[in-house]
């Protein structure tokens, strides 16, 4: 952290521009992007502190709830999301309950201290801990693999086997359980959804404009879900920046708690 970022701005189109900096050229387009947020029409000053913890989750859960929607969920019955605490997961979840077809289902899996919490968030049609994952319906499903816990993953496949049509891999908030990909496990084998892919496939497809204004909607209706149960803590300082990075790497940060930090003190 720090208390300015040079950038060499280019490329700009209405409320876009692209850092030029040659040390992030090889990356994706998009992880150079910047938003001028006075030309966005998703941005709202009042709602400020949820764009700053929200929005860049919220864009991968709804270009991931477009490509399942694109695919017709792949034919499943079922759309099972791993580390359903998440504001990714519960963005996508959100996202899915509105565009799901009648009678599929959205199973949200989470540790046992926060079946009760998910469950209240009203996203998911069904709770389960990662202990209860041999109740899964052996229906057609899709997984979405938010948590990155290759036990978890392996636990899914296994008992779905061939009722498995796709397996996404999304996230990895499970950092210290992270596994190589395993090879052999029945079902499909798990592929990486990778955002900057599909924000250039819709932009090109839909247009910068209509995207935009497809993802404002989607943002406003997020805002509204989660304005009921959101808890958002400033901390600033050297101390209250290593508090929160503590608390949130040993997993006790509460799930319905974000973070805004500032290393300067105000």
């Amino acid at each position: 952290m720090t208390t300015h970022l040079v950038l060499q701005p280019g490329g700009l189109r209405e409320a876009r521009f692209v850092d030029g900096t040659v040390h992030r050229q090889e990356l994706p387009r998009t992880y150079n992007e910047y938003v001028l947020v006075d030309r966005d029409p998703g941005y709202d000053r009042s709602h400020e502190n949820e764009y700053l913890v929200l929005r860049p989750l919220f864009i991968l859960s709804f270009f991931c709830a477009e490509f399942l929607s694109e695919e017709r969920f792949f034919g499943a019955r079922q759309v099972i999301i791993s580390s359903a605490s998440s504001k990714t997961a519960l963005g996508l979840a959100f996202l899915l309950a509105q565009a799901c077809a009648e009678g599929v289902k959205i199973v949200g899996l989470t540790s046992g201290a926060k079946v009760g919490f998910v469950g209240k968030r009203g996203a998911y049609d069904r709770v389960l801990s990662y202990g209860a994952i041999s109740s899964i319906p052996a229906e057609f499903a899709v997984f979405v693999d938010i948590a990155g816990d290759g036990a978890v993953r392996a636990a899914v496949h296994r008992h779905l086997g061939d009722a498995l049509q796709h397996s996404a891999r999304v996230g990895f908030t499970h950092w210290d359980a992270l596994a190589q990909l395993e090879t052999g496990l029945p079902g499909p084998a798990p592929r990486l959804f990778f955002t900057p892919d599909h924000i250039l496939k819709r932009r090109q497809e839909w247009g910068a404009e209509v995207l935009a204004a497809r993802l404002s909607e989607a943002w406003r209706g997020f805002l509204d879900y989660v304005k009921t149960w959101l808890v958002i803590e400033h901390a600033t300082g050297s101390y209250g920046v290593e508090r929160v990075y503590r608390e949130v790497l040993d997993g006790r940060a509460p799930p319905e708690k974000a973070y805004i930090v500032s290393i300067a003190q105000v």
